[in-house]
Protein backbone atom coordinates (compact mmCIF):
# COMPACT_ATOMS: atom_id res chain seq x y z
CA UNK A 1 0.00 0.00 0.00
CA UNK A 2 1.21 3.62 -0.75
CA UNK A 3 1.92 6.13 2.24
CA UNK A 4 0.68 9.25 1.40
CA UNK A 5 3.27 11.67 2.04
CA UNK A 6 1.61 15.45 2.39
CA UNK A 7 2.06 16.66 -1.41
CA UNK A 8 -0.91 15.84 -2.81
CA UNK A 9 -0.46 16.42 -6.12
CA UNK A 10 2.27 13.64 -5.84
CA UNK A 11 -0.09 11.49 -3.89
CA UNK A 12 -3.06 11.88 -5.66
CA UNK A 13 -1.17 10.83 -8.80
CA UNK A 14 0.05 7.64 -7.42
CA UNK A 15 -2.72 6.83 -5.47
CA UNK A 16 -4.68 6.92 -8.84
CA UNK A 17 -2.26 4.74 -10.40
CA UNK A 18 -2.16 1.69 -8.08
CA UNK A 19 -6.27 2.34 -8.11
CA UNK A 20 -5.84 1.44 -12.08
CA UNK A 21 -8.44 5.02 -12.56
CA UNK A 22 -7.66 6.11 -15.98
CA UNK A 23 -9.00 9.70 -14.85
CA UNK A 24 -7.11 12.85 -16.69
CA UNK A 25 -7.50 14.90 -13.07
CA UNK A 26 -4.81 16.73 -11.91
CA UNK A 27 -3.27 18.75 -8.60
CA UNK A 28 -2.69 22.12 -9.80
CA UNK A 29 -2.32 25.58 -8.34
CA UNK A 30 -5.06 27.56 -7.76
CA UNK A 31 -5.25 30.44 -10.48
CA UNK A 32 -4.35 33.87 -8.94
CA UNK A 33 -4.29 37.14 -10.50
CA UNK A 34 -1.12 38.20 -12.90
CA UNK A 35 0.81 41.59 -12.06
CA UNK A 36 0.14 44.05 -14.40
CA UNK A 37 2.96 44.38 -17.10
CA UNK A 38 4.81 48.06 -17.97
CA UNK A 39 4.32 49.35 -21.15
CA UNK A 40 8.10 49.15 -22.18
CA UNK A 41 7.92 45.67 -21.77
CA UNK A 42 4.97 45.34 -24.02
CA UNK A 43 6.33 47.30 -26.46
CA UNK A 44 10.18 45.29 -26.58
CA UNK A 45 9.18 42.58 -28.48
CA UNK A 46 7.15 44.78 -31.05
CA UNK A 47 10.55 46.63 -31.66
CA UNK A 48 12.40 43.68 -32.17
CA UNK A 49 10.00 42.50 -34.51
CA UNK A 50 10.37 45.45 -36.57
CA UNK A 51 14.11 45.85 -36.40
CA UNK A 52 14.20 42.06 -37.88
CA UNK A 53 11.59 42.44 -40.36
CA UNK A 54 13.83 45.82 -41.87
CA UNK A 55 17.15 42.67 -41.76
CA UNK A 56 14.96 40.44 -43.87
CA UNK A 57 13.89 42.58 -45.89
CA UNK A 58 17.00 44.46 -46.55
CA UNK A 59 18.53 41.08 -47.13
CA UNK A 60 16.02 40.16 -49.83
CA UNK A 61 16.42 43.32 -51.40
CA UNK A 62 19.99 42.76 -52.16
CA UNK A 63 19.75 38.97 -52.99
CA UNK A 64 17.03 40.72 -55.76
CA UNK A 65 19.52 43.07 -56.68
CA UNK A 66 22.04 40.43 -57.38
CA UNK A 67 20.04 38.38 -59.13
CA UNK A 68 19.19 41.23 -61.80
CA UNK A 69 22.43 41.74 -62.34
CA UNK A 70 22.97 38.52 -62.67
CA UNK A 71 20.09 38.39 -66.01
CA UNK A 72 20.22 41.50 -66.86
CA UNK A 73 21.45 40.84 -70.44
CA UNK A 74 18.72 38.28 -70.79
CA UNK A 75 15.10 40.48 -70.54
CA UNK A 76 14.58 41.93 -73.80
CA UNK A 77 13.53 45.67 -74.71
CA UNK A 78 9.83 44.41 -74.34
CA UNK A 79 9.76 42.75 -70.94
CA UNK A 80 11.90 45.35 -69.38
CA UNK A 81 9.28 47.80 -70.88
CA UNK A 82 6.60 45.90 -69.68
CA UNK A 83 7.76 45.58 -65.63
CA UNK A 84 8.40 48.97 -65.80
CA UNK A 85 4.92 50.22 -66.23
CA UNK A 86 3.88 47.51 -63.94
CA UNK A 87 6.31 48.69 -61.26
CA UNK A 88 4.79 52.75 -61.91
CA UNK A 89 1.31 51.30 -61.24
CA UNK A 90 2.19 49.24 -58.77
CA UNK A 91 3.91 52.33 -56.74
CA UNK A 92 1.06 54.57 -58.03
CA UNK A 93 -1.33 52.17 -55.89
CA UNK A 94 0.45 52.25 -52.58
CA UNK A 95 1.16 55.68 -52.49
CA UNK A 96 -2.75 56.52 -52.77
CA UNK A 97 -3.04 53.34 -49.96
CA UNK A 98 -0.63 55.09 -47.57
CA UNK A 99 -2.40 58.56 -48.34
CA UNK A 100 -5.54 57.22 -47.36
CA UNK A 101 -4.23 55.50 -44.47
CA UNK A 102 -2.44 58.84 -42.89
CA UNK A 103 -5.31 60.76 -43.53
CA UNK A 104 -7.73 57.84 -41.07
CA UNK A 105 -4.82 57.97 -38.62
CA UNK A 106 -5.25 61.34 -38.41
CA UNK A 107 -9.07 61.48 -38.74
CA UNK A 108 -9.44 59.06 -35.63
CA UNK A 109 -7.10 58.97 -32.51
CA UNK A 110 -5.64 55.14 -32.03
CA UNK A 111 -7.94 52.73 -29.61
CA UNK A 112 -6.19 52.60 -26.36
CA UNK A 113 -4.94 49.56 -25.33
CA UNK A 114 -6.97 47.66 -22.71
CA UNK A 115 -4.82 46.40 -19.42
CA UNK A 116 -4.21 43.40 -17.91
CA UNK A 117 -7.03 42.23 -15.83
CA UNK A 118 -5.74 42.61 -11.58
CA UNK A 119 -8.66 40.58 -9.90
CA UNK A 120 -8.66 37.52 -12.23
CA UNK A 121 -6.65 35.01 -14.64
CA UNK A 122 -7.65 34.74 -18.01
CA UNK A 123 -7.72 31.05 -19.19
CA UNK A 124 -8.14 29.23 -22.00
CA UNK A 125 -12.00 28.22 -23.30
CA UNK A 126 -11.56 25.03 -22.34
CA UNK A 127 -8.86 24.45 -19.93
CA UNK A 128 -11.69 26.39 -17.55
CA UNK A 129 -14.14 23.28 -17.39
CA UNK A 130 -11.67 20.44 -17.37
CA UNK A 131 -11.95 18.58 -14.03
CA UNK A 132 -9.11 19.47 -11.99
CA UNK A 133 -8.13 19.55 -8.17
CA UNK A 134 -7.06 23.32 -7.20
CA UNK A 135 -4.54 23.70 -4.51
CA UNK A 136 -3.82 27.10 -2.79
CA UNK A 137 -0.38 27.15 -1.06
CA UNK A 138 1.00 28.58 1.92
CA UNK A 139 4.17 29.10 -0.09
CA UNK A 140 3.70 28.43 -3.96
CA UNK A 141 7.87 26.46 -4.13
CA UNK A 142 6.95 24.01 -0.92
CA UNK A 143 3.96 21.69 -1.88
CA UNK A 144 3.77 20.21 1.57
CA UNK A 145 1.94 23.22 2.19
CA UNK A 146 -1.85 22.80 1.20
CA UNK A 147 -4.02 25.02 3.13
CA UNK A 148 -7.18 25.59 0.91
CA UNK A 149 -8.78 22.85 -1.62
CA UNK A 150 -11.19 23.78 -3.81
CA UNK A 151 -13.21 21.19 -6.27
CA UNK A 152 -15.81 22.99 -8.33
CA UNK A 153 -18.21 21.88 -11.35
CA UNK A 154 -17.32 18.44 -11.72
CA UNK A 155 -18.99 15.22 -10.49
CA UNK A 156 -17.19 13.47 -6.93
CA UNK A 157 -17.29 9.86 -7.62
CA UNK A 158 -16.64 7.23 -4.78
CA UNK A 159 -13.06 6.15 -5.72
CA UNK A 160 -12.06 9.86 -6.38
CA UNK A 161 -13.36 10.42 -2.85
CA UNK A 162 -11.33 7.44 -1.12
CA UNK A 163 -8.57 8.55 -2.37
CA UNK A 164 -9.32 12.18 -1.60
CA UNK A 165 -9.65 10.59 2.35
CA UNK A 166 -6.30 8.97 3.07
CA UNK A 167 -4.48 11.95 1.23
CA UNK A 168 -6.41 15.08 2.42
CA UNK A 169 -5.78 13.85 5.89
CA UNK A 170 -1.86 13.80 5.93
CA UNK A 171 -2.04 17.73 4.50
CA UNK A 172 -1.17 19.22 7.91
CA UNK A 173 -2.05 22.87 6.27
CA UNK A 174 -5.36 22.33 5.46
CA UNK A 175 -7.81 24.36 6.60
CA UNK A 176 -10.64 24.91 3.82
CA UNK A 177 -12.78 22.40 1.54
CA UNK A 178 -14.65 24.19 -1.00
CA UNK A 179 -16.97 21.31 -3.13
CA UNK A 180 -19.10 23.55 -5.33
CA UNK A 181 -21.40 21.96 -7.74
CA UNK A 182 -19.63 19.04 -7.11
CA UNK A 183 -23.02 16.55 -8.02
CA UNK A 184 -23.18 14.98 -3.92
CA UNK A 185 -25.24 12.26 -2.92
CA UNK A 186 -26.27 10.56 0.75
CA UNK A 187 -23.23 8.47 0.12
CA UNK A 188 -20.46 10.82 -1.18
CA UNK A 189 -21.68 13.08 1.71
CA UNK A 190 -21.56 11.03 4.45
CA UNK A 191 -17.93 9.96 3.27
CA UNK A 192 -16.44 13.45 3.44
CA UNK A 193 -18.49 14.18 6.65
CA UNK A 194 -16.39 11.31 8.00
CA UNK A 195 -13.11 12.33 5.89
CA UNK A 196 -13.60 16.09 7.96
CA UNK A 197 -13.10 14.12 11.16
CA UNK A 198 -9.83 12.81 10.02
CA UNK A 199 -8.43 15.94 9.05
CA UNK A 200 -7.81 17.79 12.60
CA UNK A 201 -6.70 21.25 10.99
CA UNK A 202 -10.13 21.60 8.51
CA UNK A 203 -11.73 24.20 10.05
CA UNK A 204 -13.80 25.97 6.71
CA UNK A 205 -16.01 23.74 4.47
CA UNK A 206 -18.23 25.19 1.42
CA UNK A 207 -20.36 22.87 0.35
CA UNK A 208 -22.70 25.41 -2.41
CA UNK A 209 -24.87 24.01 -4.86
CA UNK A 210 -25.05 20.51 -3.81
CA UNK A 211 -28.67 19.19 -3.48
CA UNK A 212 -28.44 16.26 -1.38
CA UNK A 213 -32.12 14.29 -1.63
CA UNK A 214 -31.20 13.18 2.23
CA UNK A 215 -30.07 16.48 3.79
CA UNK A 216 -27.88 15.18 6.66
CA UNK A 217 -25.40 18.40 6.34
CA UNK A 218 -25.73 18.05 10.36
CA UNK A 219 -23.13 15.13 10.03
CA UNK A 220 -20.44 18.52 10.00
CA UNK A 221 -21.43 19.81 13.00
CA UNK A 222 -21.58 16.87 15.32
CA UNK A 223 -20.15 16.84 18.71
CA UNK A 224 -17.32 15.03 17.25
CA UNK A 225 -17.09 17.05 15.07
CA UNK A 226 -16.38 20.31 16.68
CA UNK A 227 -13.09 21.80 14.81
CA UNK A 228 -15.42 23.18 12.02
CA UNK A 229 -15.76 27.11 12.35
CA UNK A 230 -17.68 27.76 9.47
CA UNK A 231 -19.98 25.75 7.37
CA UNK A 232 -21.58 27.09 4.00
CA UNK A 233 -24.69 25.56 2.46
CA UNK A 234 -26.34 28.28 -0.03
CA UNK A 235 -28.29 26.64 -2.71
CA UNK A 236 -28.53 23.36 -1.18
CA UNK A 237 -32.55 22.99 -1.56
CA UNK A 238 -32.47 22.71 2.26
CA UNK A 239 -36.04 22.20 3.41
CA UNK A 240 -38.20 22.26 7.15
CA UNK A 241 -36.37 18.66 7.37
CA UNK A 242 -32.53 19.47 6.52
CA UNK A 243 -33.01 22.85 9.10
CA UNK A 244 -34.29 20.41 11.88
CA UNK A 245 -31.81 18.16 11.75
CA UNK A 246 -29.39 21.15 11.90
CA UNK A 247 -30.75 22.96 14.62
CA UNK A 248 -30.69 19.57 16.23
CA UNK A 249 -26.92 19.25 15.77
CA UNK A 250 -26.57 23.00 16.82
CA UNK A 251 -28.23 22.46 20.02
CA UNK A 252 -25.47 20.08 21.27
CA UNK A 253 -22.51 21.90 18.99
CA UNK A 254 -20.06 24.49 20.56
CA UNK A 255 -17.06 24.93 17.64
CA UNK A 256 -19.58 26.56 14.88
CA UNK A 257 -19.04 30.19 14.49
CA UNK A 258 -21.01 30.94 11.13
CA UNK A 259 -23.65 28.45 9.20
CA UNK A 260 -24.38 30.12 5.69
CA UNK A 261 -28.41 28.77 4.47
CA UNK A 262 -29.32 31.50 2.08
CA UNK A 263 -31.23 30.53 -1.16
CA UNK A 264 -32.96 27.89 0.65
CA UNK A 265 -36.90 26.55 1.16
CA UNK A 266 -36.40 26.47 4.98
CA UNK A 267 -38.90 28.80 5.58
CA UNK A 268 -40.88 29.38 8.69
CA UNK A 269 -40.71 25.87 10.33
CA UNK A 270 -37.31 25.72 10.15
CA UNK A 271 -36.74 29.17 11.65
CA UNK A 272 -38.34 27.93 14.99
CA UNK A 273 -35.93 24.70 15.11
CA UNK A 274 -32.78 27.07 14.20
CA UNK A 275 -34.42 29.23 17.41
CA UNK A 276 -34.78 26.49 19.59
CA UNK A 277 -31.09 25.95 19.20
CA UNK A 278 -30.06 29.55 19.72
CA UNK A 279 -32.02 29.21 23.38
CA UNK A 280 -29.16 27.25 24.79
CA UNK A 281 -26.32 28.29 21.88
CA UNK A 282 -23.51 30.19 22.72
CA UNK A 283 -20.91 30.12 20.22
CA UNK A 284 -22.94 30.88 17.51
CA UNK A 285 -22.23 34.62 16.18
CA UNK A 286 -23.27 34.50 12.55
CA UNK A 287 -26.43 32.98 10.95
CA UNK A 288 -27.46 33.79 7.42
CA UNK A 289 -31.19 33.12 6.36
CA UNK A 290 -31.55 35.41 2.88
CA UNK A 291 -34.50 33.97 0.71
CA UNK A 292 -35.30 31.23 2.74
CA UNK A 293 -39.26 32.20 2.31
CA UNK A 294 -39.42 33.02 5.87
CA UNK A 295 -42.66 34.67 7.43
CA UNK A 296 -43.78 36.18 10.92
CA UNK A 297 -44.03 32.87 12.40
CA UNK A 298 -40.68 32.04 11.98
CA UNK A 299 -39.14 35.81 12.44
CA UNK A 300 -40.88 36.26 15.58
CA UNK A 301 -39.17 33.13 17.66
CA UNK A 302 -35.72 34.65 16.39
CA UNK A 303 -36.47 37.61 18.13
CA UNK A 304 -37.73 35.80 21.56
CA UNK A 305 -34.53 34.47 21.67
CA UNK A 306 -32.69 37.57 21.19
CA UNK A 307 -35.20 38.77 23.95
CA UNK A 308 -35.35 38.09 27.56
CA UNK A 309 -37.64 34.41 27.34
CA UNK A 310 -39.63 32.54 29.87
CA UNK A 311 -37.96 29.14 30.60
CA UNK A 312 -39.93 25.36 29.80
CA UNK A 313 -40.87 23.12 32.25
CA UNK A 314 -37.52 20.64 30.68
CA UNK A 315 -35.14 23.62 30.71
CA UNK A 316 -36.17 24.73 34.51
CA UNK A 317 -35.74 20.64 35.50
CA UNK A 318 -32.17 20.82 33.59
CA UNK A 319 -31.16 24.16 35.71
CA UNK A 320 -32.43 22.51 39.05
CA UNK A 321 -30.00 19.42 38.12
CA UNK A 322 -27.06 21.32 37.32
CA UNK A 323 -27.51 23.46 40.44
CA UNK A 324 -27.86 20.35 42.70
CA UNK A 325 -24.97 19.19 41.30
CA UNK A 326 -22.73 22.09 41.50
CA UNK A 327 -23.37 22.23 45.18
CA UNK A 328 -22.53 18.86 45.61
CA UNK A 329 -19.23 19.35 44.14
CA UNK A 330 -18.48 22.59 46.00
CA UNK A 331 -19.74 20.32 49.07
CA UNK A 332 -16.73 17.69 48.08
CA UNK A 333 -14.43 20.43 47.45
CA UNK A 334 -14.62 22.39 50.84
CA UNK A 335 -14.29 18.80 52.50
CA UNK A 336 -11.19 17.57 49.97
CA UNK A 337 -9.31 20.82 51.15
CA UNK A 338 -10.53 20.86 55.09
CA UNK A 339 -9.15 17.17 55.92
CA UNK A 340 -5.50 17.66 55.13
CA UNK A 341 -5.29 20.85 56.68
CA UNK A 342 -6.79 19.33 59.93
CA UNK A 343 -4.75 16.34 59.84
CA UNK A 344 -1.52 18.39 59.99
CA UNK A 345 -2.47 20.61 62.92
CA UNK A 346 -4.31 17.92 64.85
CA UNK A 347 -1.36 15.31 64.82
CA UNK A 348 0.60 16.89 67.45
CA UNK A 349 -2.14 16.74 69.70
CA UNK A 350 -3.02 13.18 69.97
CA UNK A 351 -2.55 12.18 73.65
CA UNK A 352 -5.85 14.87 73.77
CA UNK A 353 -7.84 13.20 71.81
CA UNK A 354 -10.74 10.89 73.12
CA UNK A 355 -9.99 7.46 72.95
CA UNK A 356 -11.30 5.04 71.06
CA UNK A 357 -13.14 1.92 71.52
CA UNK A 358 -10.10 -0.49 70.29
CA UNK A 359 -7.93 1.64 73.05
CA UNK A 360 -10.05 1.68 75.47
CA UNK A 361 -10.52 -2.21 75.28
CA UNK A 362 -6.24 -3.07 75.16
CA UNK A 363 -6.17 -0.45 77.97
CA UNK A 364 -8.87 -2.23 80.12
CA UNK A 365 -6.84 -3.97 83.68
CA UNK A 366 -8.59 -7.09 83.16
CA UNK A 367 -6.29 -8.09 80.40
CA UNK A 368 -2.56 -7.42 81.46
CA UNK A 369 -1.37 -10.15 79.16
CA UNK A 370 -2.00 -7.96 76.08
CA UNK A 371 0.69 -5.23 77.32
CA UNK A 372 3.10 -7.87 78.52
CA UNK A 373 3.61 -8.89 74.61
CA UNK A 374 4.92 -5.95 73.00
CA UNK A 375 8.56 -6.52 75.08
CA UNK A 376 10.19 -8.64 72.92
CA UNK A 377 10.28 -6.71 69.64
CA UNK A 378 11.72 -3.75 71.96
CA UNK A 379 14.96 -5.72 71.45
CA UNK A 380 14.24 -6.12 67.59
CA UNK A 381 13.55 -2.11 67.49
CA UNK A 382 16.51 -1.86 69.01
CA UNK A 383 18.93 -3.37 67.05
CA UNK A 384 17.06 -2.07 63.91
CA UNK A 385 17.52 1.78 65.38
CA UNK A 386 21.66 0.74 65.77
CA UNK A 387 21.60 -0.29 62.05
CA UNK A 388 20.62 3.01 61.47
CA UNK A 389 22.65 5.09 62.99
CA UNK A 390 25.18 3.24 61.09
CA UNK A 391 23.95 3.94 57.97
CA UNK A 392 23.56 7.67 59.37
CA UNK A 393 27.29 7.57 60.24
CA UNK A 394 28.01 6.87 56.88
CA UNK A 395 26.14 8.75 54.67
CA UNK A 396 27.17 12.00 56.62
CA UNK A 397 30.76 10.99 55.79
CA UNK A 398 29.67 10.97 52.30
CA UNK A 399 28.48 14.04 52.09
CA UNK A 400 30.41 15.69 53.49
CA UNK A 401 33.20 14.83 51.07
CA UNK A 402 30.40 15.97 48.51
CA UNK A 403 29.45 18.91 49.24
CA UNK A 404 31.08 20.92 46.90
CA UNK A 405 29.20 19.60 44.34
CA UNK A 406 25.69 19.32 45.75
CA UNK A 407 24.76 23.32 45.57
CA UNK A 408 25.47 22.94 41.70
CA UNK A 409 23.53 19.90 41.03
CA UNK A 410 20.60 21.75 42.94
CA UNK A 411 20.60 24.70 40.84
CA UNK A 412 20.87 22.70 37.64
CA UNK A 413 17.96 20.74 38.66
CA UNK A 414 16.10 23.87 39.81
CA UNK A 415 17.02 24.91 35.98
CA UNK A 416 15.66 21.94 34.10
CA UNK A 417 12.61 21.81 36.10
CA UNK A 418 11.87 25.64 35.25
CA UNK A 419 12.55 24.85 31.83
CA UNK A 420 10.37 21.91 31.81
CA UNK A 421 7.68 24.09 33.29
CA UNK A 422 7.91 26.44 30.58
CA UNK A 423 7.58 23.75 27.90
CA UNK A 424 4.96 22.25 29.09
CA UNK A 425 3.14 25.64 29.31
CA UNK A 426 4.23 26.56 25.99
CA UNK A 427 2.62 23.44 24.38
CA UNK A 428 -0.51 23.19 26.64
CA UNK A 429 -3.53 25.02 24.91
CA UNK A 430 -5.65 27.15 26.78
CA UNK A 431 -8.78 25.73 27.88
CA UNK A 432 -11.86 27.99 27.86
CA UNK A 433 -14.83 26.42 29.92
CA UNK A 434 -18.06 27.29 28.27
CA UNK A 435 -20.49 27.45 31.22
CA UNK A 436 -24.50 26.81 30.66
CA UNK A 437 -26.73 29.08 29.75
CA UNK A 438 -29.07 28.13 32.30
CA UNK A 439 -26.51 28.64 35.10
CA UNK A 440 -26.89 32.38 34.44
CA UNK A 441 -28.86 34.90 36.47
CA UNK A 442 -32.68 34.49 35.60
CA UNK A 443 -35.45 37.01 36.48
CA UNK A 444 -38.73 35.79 38.50
CA UNK A 445 -41.81 37.75 37.73
CA UNK A 446 -45.17 36.94 37.76
CA UNK A 447 -44.94 33.60 38.32
CA UNK A 448 -42.06 32.70 35.45
CA UNK A 449 -38.43 32.22 35.27
CA UNK A 450 -37.20 34.31 32.34
CA UNK A 451 -33.53 33.97 31.02
CA UNK A 452 -31.52 36.57 29.42
CA UNK A 453 -31.47 36.28 25.15
CA UNK A 454 -28.81 35.10 23.16
CA UNK A 455 -26.44 37.84 23.01
CA UNK A 456 -23.46 35.98 21.30
CA UNK A 457 -25.01 35.79 17.98
CA UNK A 458 -23.97 39.00 16.51
CA UNK A 459 -24.69 38.84 13.00
CA UNK A 460 -28.32 38.15 11.51
CA UNK A 461 -28.98 38.20 8.12
CA UNK A 462 -33.08 37.84 7.11
CA UNK A 463 -33.36 39.78 3.77
CA UNK A 464 -35.29 38.94 0.72
CA UNK A 465 -37.61 37.12 3.36
CA UNK A 466 -41.56 37.33 4.02
CA UNK A 467 -41.19 39.60 7.04
CA UNK A 468 -44.23 41.69 7.93
CA UNK A 469 -44.63 44.61 10.52
CA UNK A 470 -44.85 42.32 13.48
CA UNK A 471 -41.70 40.97 13.28
CA UNK A 472 -39.99 44.51 12.83
CA UNK A 473 -41.78 45.24 15.63
CA UNK A 474 -40.22 41.92 17.74
CA UNK A 475 -36.53 42.71 16.34
CA UNK A 476 -36.84 46.44 17.57
CA UNK A 477 -37.88 45.55 21.12
CA UNK A 478 -35.12 42.90 21.55
CA UNK A 479 -32.86 45.64 20.27
CA UNK A 480 -33.63 47.79 23.23
CA UNK A 481 -33.57 45.28 25.27
CA UNK A 482 -29.51 44.48 24.62
CA UNK A 483 -28.57 47.92 24.47
CA UNK A 484 -30.39 48.69 27.78
CA UNK A 485 -28.26 46.14 29.65
CA UNK A 486 -24.90 47.11 27.94
CA UNK A 487 -25.70 50.35 29.68
CA UNK A 488 -23.09 51.50 32.04
CA UNK A 489 -25.59 52.22 34.55
CA UNK A 490 -26.23 48.73 34.95
CA UNK A 491 -23.02 47.38 34.96
CA UNK A 492 -23.97 45.78 38.47
CA UNK A 493 -25.45 42.98 36.29
CA UNK A 494 -22.08 41.81 35.32
CA UNK A 495 -22.50 41.27 31.55
CA UNK A 496 -19.08 40.72 29.60
CA UNK A 497 -19.34 42.98 26.41
CA UNK A 498 -16.58 41.67 24.68
CA UNK A 499 -17.93 37.90 24.92
CA UNK A 500 -21.47 38.85 24.70
CA UNK A 501 -21.58 42.39 23.14
CA UNK A 502 -25.37 41.18 21.15
CA UNK A 503 -26.66 41.91 18.10
CA UNK A 504 -24.64 43.85 16.13
CA UNK A 505 -25.80 43.86 12.56
CA UNK A 506 -29.53 43.44 11.65
CA UNK A 507 -30.19 42.93 7.62
CA UNK A 508 -33.60 43.08 6.72
CA UNK A 509 -34.08 44.58 3.81
CA UNK A 510 -36.14 43.40 0.60
CA UNK A 511 -39.16 42.21 3.28
CA UNK A 512 -42.56 43.01 2.79
CA UNK A 513 -42.25 46.34 5.33
CA UNK A 514 -41.33 48.97 3.17
CA UNK A 515 -38.22 50.86 4.51
CA UNK A 516 -39.35 54.16 3.15
CA UNK A 517 -42.68 54.26 4.80
CA UNK A 518 -42.05 52.01 7.92
CA UNK A 519 -41.20 53.84 11.29
CA UNK A 520 -40.15 51.29 12.93
CA UNK A 521 -37.74 49.89 10.15
CA UNK A 522 -36.78 53.73 10.32
CA UNK A 523 -35.75 53.27 14.30
CA UNK A 524 -34.21 49.88 13.74
CA UNK A 525 -31.99 50.93 10.55
CA UNK A 526 -30.67 53.79 13.10
CA UNK A 527 -30.37 52.07 15.59
CA UNK A 528 -28.46 49.05 13.76
CA UNK A 529 -26.10 51.82 12.12
CA UNK A 530 -24.56 52.97 15.25
CA UNK A 531 -24.24 49.36 16.56
CA UNK A 532 -22.15 48.34 13.58
CA UNK A 533 -18.24 48.30 14.40
CA UNK A 534 -17.38 49.81 11.00
CA UNK A 535 -19.65 52.72 11.88
CA UNK A 536 -18.28 56.33 11.44
CA UNK A 537 -20.41 59.26 13.06
CA UNK A 538 -20.66 62.45 10.80
CA UNK A 539 -18.77 65.50 12.32
CA UNK A 540 -21.65 67.21 13.24
CA UNK A 541 -22.05 64.32 15.99
CA UNK A 542 -18.63 64.12 16.78
CA UNK A 543 -18.70 68.37 17.65
CA UNK A 544 -21.99 67.61 19.59
CA UNK A 545 -20.57 65.30 21.44
CA UNK A 546 -17.39 67.44 22.40
CA UNK A 547 -19.54 70.73 23.50
CA UNK A 548 -21.74 68.50 25.94
CA UNK A 549 -18.08 66.74 27.43
CA UNK A 550 -16.75 70.10 27.58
Amino acid sequence: PYNPTGNLEVDFAQMCLRAELNTKIEVVIRGKAQPPQSQEQGNEPSGKESKGSKKDDSKGHGRDHGKDDKHKNSYDEESSSKHKSKASLHNIHNVNVNQAQTAQNQETPAEPVEPQPTTYSVKEKFDYFKPKIEVEYDHDENKMTGREVYIRGWRLEPPIITILSSALPKCSHLTTLNLWHAGLTDETLASIASLTLLCKNLKHIHLDGNQVPGQRFSAFITPENCNVHTLSLRSCGITSVGATMLGYALFKNKGLVTLDLSNNKIGSEGAKALAMSLRLNRTLHCLILANNEIDDIGGLKLAEVLNRFPLTHDEIVQRRLLLSKKNASADDGTHLSISPHNRKHDSGSRDNRPQTSRQSIHMSPNEPKIRDKPKPKKKESKSKDDKNKKDESRSKKSSSSDSSSRPKNKKAASNRSSEKKVVQQEHEPEQIELTNPLMEPIVEENGEIYLRGNRTLIHLNLSRNKLGEESMKAFWAAVQYQSNLLNPAESHIGINTKTAPGLLRLTLQHNKVNPATSQIMKLLVAKMATRDPNYVPPPEEVKLKSQDDS
